[in-house]
C-alpha cells in the first residue's frame, strides 16, 4: 500500500523539533515515541508562541481515553493552556453544547436532556413507535424483527459530497435475502431501500435527548456548515490543533479538521496507516494517507524505542514499507509460536517466563476470547458449546418486554464492577430501576450492586432462571418470576457465565484484553491468541497470513500487527494447530516453535 501519496517526507527522531507555525503530518510506526514527540512539540509551542493567551489554548486530540491519560501525564506542569481530550468530547464541549439550540427544532432534539452513548442502543419500544409513525409501509419490518434490529443497531453517518447521509453498516445478515410468504408468492424484502426512513427512528431517541458518538459528529458538522461563524470562534480559541492517532479518524472528523485548518489555526496530525484498525466504527485509513493542508511539513520517525530487536525483526517481516530499528539496540529472547489450546498455551508461556512476578497479557481479536481467558483464569470452566452463538443476542430476541434487557443490564453492571469500572456499572444498574439520573434509582443501584458482588460466588455457576428469580428478593426488583413454559426451558439451559462470555466491557484493566482495547498501551510480555472466526474452522494459511503472507492493506492483518507491536520484551503467538511446513517457515523468521 502506498502510504506516502506523492508527499515528500523528511526523516526525524522522536527528539527532533520542527517549526511551530507550520502545519505538519508525522508518520511513525509502533514504539516510535510519536506521543512523546507530540508532547515535546506542544511544550515547544508553549515556550515560543506569541499567539497563546489565557483565552487561547492548544487543542490536543487523541482517539482513546487511554491516549488522553497518557498525554496528560506526560504534559504534567504545562498548566491549563493545553486542552486534551477525545474528538467526541471536544466537539460536544465546544460545538454541540453551546450551539445545538440553533438547529434543535430541525431534528426534534430535546436539548434539556442531552446525553451521549458510545454506541447505538436498541429499544423495541422505540422501534414500534417509529414503525407507527411511518405508517402501513413499514409494518412488514416486524415480520423480520431480528434483521430490522440489526440494521438499526448498525446505523451510521456517512459523508457523501458535503452532506452527511444515514446508512446501515454491513453486518452478518445484511446481504442475506429474506422471503416472506404472502398469497402463495414470495417477495424479496429490500431493507436498504428504506434508509430514508431511518432518520425517523433516530428522532425517537433525539426526542429524549439521546445522542450516539456518531450523532455528535453529524450535529457538529451540520452546525459548522450552517453556521460558519462557529469555525471563526473555534479558530480564535485554538490557534493550534493537534491530533494524535489520526489514522483512526473517519471522513466526517477529517472534514471538520480541514475546515478548521483553512485559515489561522495550525493543524498537526500524527499517526500510522498500518495501525488503522477501527474500520467497523467508520475509520478510513486513506484519511491519514491523503491528508494535506497548505504549507504542510511531512515527517517520518523510523525508530522503535519500545521493543527488543528480536520483536522488531518480526514487525519488519509483517510490514514491508517501514524498516524499524532499535536506537538503543535492545536485545531480548526470540519470540515463540505456541501450538495448542489457548489456556494451556498461556500456562506454557508463563512457565517459559519462569517468573511469577511477571505479568503476561493475552490479546485477542474477539471479546468472547478475552472473556473466556478471564473466566478460565478464575478457574471458572467454560462450556465450549456456548462459544458458537451470541447468547446475549439470543436472550434479547427470545421474548419481547423488559425482562431480557433487565437480565443483560444486571449482568453488565456486575461485570463492570468486577473490572473496577464503577461508572459504567452504576449506569447499567440504575437503568434497571428506571431513569438513569434519578437519585433514588442511583441509591437503589448502589445497594443492589453491593448485595450482588458480596454473593457473587453463590450465583456465578447458576442458570439464568435461578439467577433472575433471586433478583426479586435480593435486590428488591419488581419483576415477575420465571416459573414455567418455553421461556423457563430456555433460561434453564443458559448459565450466568455463558452470558458473561458475550458481554462486551468497554474499558478493561484485566490481563486478558481484546487487541482493540489494548491499542495505545504497551506491555513487557504479550501472548497474541490467533483463532478463526466463531463460525469457521481454523485455517492457518488464512488466519496466520499476517506472518505467512503479509498484506497490511487488509484490516484484519493490521489488527494482528498492532497486537504484536504491543510487546516490549517477550512475545508469544498462540495458534491451535500448525503444519510442519509452516512451522519451518516461522522458525526461519526467528520464532521458537513449541507444542503443548
Amino acid at each position: 500500500m502506498d502510504n506516502k501519496v506523492n508527499q515528500k517526507f523528511e526523516y526525524i527522531s522522536s527528539d527532533s523539533l520542527i517549526d511551530i507555525e507550520s502545519n505538519f503530518k508525522v508518520e511513525a510506526g509502533p514504539g516510535a515515541g510519536k506521543t512523546t514527540w507530540l508532547v515535546n512539540h506542544i511544550k515547544n509551542v508553549l515556550n515560543k508562541s506569541a499567539r497563546l493567551k489565557k483565552s487561547r489554548k492548544i487543542a490536543c486530540i487523541t482517539y482513546t481515553k487511554v491516549g488522553v491519560k497518557s498525554i496528560i501525564n506526560k504534559l504534567k506542569d504545562t498548566g491549563d493552556q493545553v486542552e486534551v481530550g477525545t474528538i467526541h468530547s471536544f466537539l460536544y464541549k465546544h460545538i454541540i453544547k453551546p450551539y445545538i439550540h440553533l438547529i434543535k427544532d430541525d431534528y426534534d432534539l430535546n436539548i434539556e436532556e442531552l446525553s451521549v452513548n458510545d454506541e447505538n442502543v436498541f429499544s423495541y419500544r422505540k422501534m414500534i413507535a417509529w414503525i407507527k409513525d411511518g405508517g402501513h409501509k413499514l409494518h412488514y419490518l416486524l415480520a423480520d424483527c431480528k434483521l430490522t434490529q440489526q440494521n438499526l443497531v448498525n446505523l451510521y453517518w456517512k459523508l457523501e459530497g458535503d452532506k452527511c447521509v444515514l446508512k446501515v453498516r454491513k453486518h452478518a445478515n445484511y446481504n442475506k435475502k429474506y422471503y416472506i410468504k404472502e398469497k402463495e408468492m414470495y417477495f424479496i424484502r429490500d431493507y436498504s431501500r428504506h434508509q430514508k426512513d431511518y432518520l425517523k427512528y433516530k428522532k425517537q431517541y433525539w426526542k429524549d435527548g439521546m445522542l450516539t458518538y456518531d450523532d455528535v459528529l453529524f450535529f457538529s458538522y451540520e452546525l459548522i456548515k450552517k453556521h460558519p461563524e462557529i469555525l471563526r470562534i473555534l479558530r480564535s480559541k485554538f490557534p493550534y490543533f493537534f491530533i494524535d492517532e489520526f489514522q483512526d479518524t473517519n471522513p466526517i472528523q477529517t472534514e471538520i479538521i480541514k475546515l478548521l485548518g483553512k485559515e489561522e489555526t495550525i493543524v498537526g496530525i500524527i499517526g500510522d496507516w498500518a495501525q488503522s484498525i477501527y474500520g467497523f466504527q467508520g475509520a478510513d485509513v486513506t484519511q491519514f494517507q491523503k491528508f494535506s493542508l497548505g504549507d504542510m511539513k511531512y515527517c517520518e520517525i523510523k525508530d522503535n524505542r519500545r521493543s527488543t530487536r528480536q520483536i522488531i525483526n518480526i514487525l519488519n517481516i509483517i510490514r514491508g514499507d517501514l524498516n524499524q530499528k532499535s536506537p538503543e539496540n535492545k536485545i531480548g529472547d526470540e519470540p515463540y509460536i505456541i501450538i495448542g489450546n489457548q489456556l494451556n498455551s498461556y500456562k506454557k508461556a508463563k512457565k517459559i517466563l519462569n517468573d511469577k512476578s511477571k505479568n503476561l497479557y493475552s490479546l485477542s481479536y474477539a471479546d468472547i476470547t478475552s472473556n473466556e481467558m478471564k473466566l478460565n483464569s478464575k478457574e471458572i470452566k467454560v462450556d465450549e458449546s456456548v462459544l458458537k452463538n451470541d447468547i446475549v443476542d439470543e436472550i434479547i430476541n427470545e421474548e419481547s418486554g423488559n425482562r431480557p434487557k433487565q437480565i443483560v443490564r444486571v449482568i453488565k453492571a456486575i461485570e463492570y464492577a468486577r473490572q473496577n469500572n464503577f461508572k459504567e456499572s452504576i449506569k447499567n444498574m440504575t437503568r434497571v430501576y428506571g431513569t438513569e439520573k434519578d437519585k433514588e434509582n442511583i441509591k437503589k443501584a448502589l445497594i443492589a450492586l453491593n448485595n450482588l458482588l458480596s454473593t457473587y460466588d453463590k450465583f456465578k455457576n447458576s442458570s439464568i432462571t435461578e439467577f433472575y428469580n433471586k433478583l426479586k428478593n435480593n435486590i428488591k426488583l419488581d419483576i415477575k418470576k420465571i416459573s414455567k413454559g418455553r421461556i423457563k426451558t430456555f433460561y434453564d439451559s443458559i448459565k450466568y457465565t455463558d452470558v458473561v462470555l458475550w458481554i462486551k466491557i468497554n474499558e478493561d484493566n484485566s490481563l486478558h484484553r481484546t487487541i482493540h482495547k489494548a491499542k495505545g498501551d504497551e506491555f513487557d510480555n504479550v501472548m497474541v491468541i490467533v483463532k478463526s472466526k466463531i463460525d469457521e474452522e481454523f485455517n492457518e494459511d488464512k488466519d496466520l497470513a499476517f506472518l505467512l503472507n503479509p498484506d497490511l492493506s487488509q484490516e484484519n492483518q493490521r489488527v494482528y500487527y498492532v497486537a504484536v507491536s504491543r510487546a516490549k520484551k517477550n512475545l508469544f503467538i498462540n495458534v491451535p494447530e500448525l503444519s510442519s511446513e509452516n512451522a519451518k517457515k516461522l522458525k526461519n523468521c526467528g520464532f521458537n516453535v513449541v507444542y503443548v
